[in-house]
């Protein structure tokens, strides 16, 4: 994965909290797309870290036609305080268990 200076704390810190997903995209701008392992649930992920205040979006939101078969989620990094990136990282890996 390409990153630019601005994802690369984010992108280390998922890849080393997440093992099991991937993270792709990030060269394409403020956001990243997290795919998810197979057989997590989307929606259940997003609607958990809502739960702790941190708005991610489901990448079914962006398709024509869902795909449970392939979950992600597109997460913006342009706003997020390096400070904060520990927290979220760890709340993402949470919501996953």
């Amino acid at each position: 994965t390409t990153s630019g200076p601005r994802a690369r704390p984010g992108v280390a810190a998922l890849t080393r909290a997440l093992p099991q997903a991937t993270v792709d995209g990030v060269a394409a701008g403020l956001h990243l797309l997290l795919r998810l392992p197979p057989g997590a649930d989307e929606d259940a992920v997003v609607a958990r870290l809502a739960e702790r205040r941190i708005r991610v979006n489901g990448l079914n939101t962006y398709r024509l036609r869902p795909r449970a078969d392939e979950p992600a989620l597109v997460i913006g990094y342009g706003r997020l305080p390096e400070p904060a990136i520990p927290g979220v990282v760890t709340a993402l890996a949470e919501a996953l268990e």
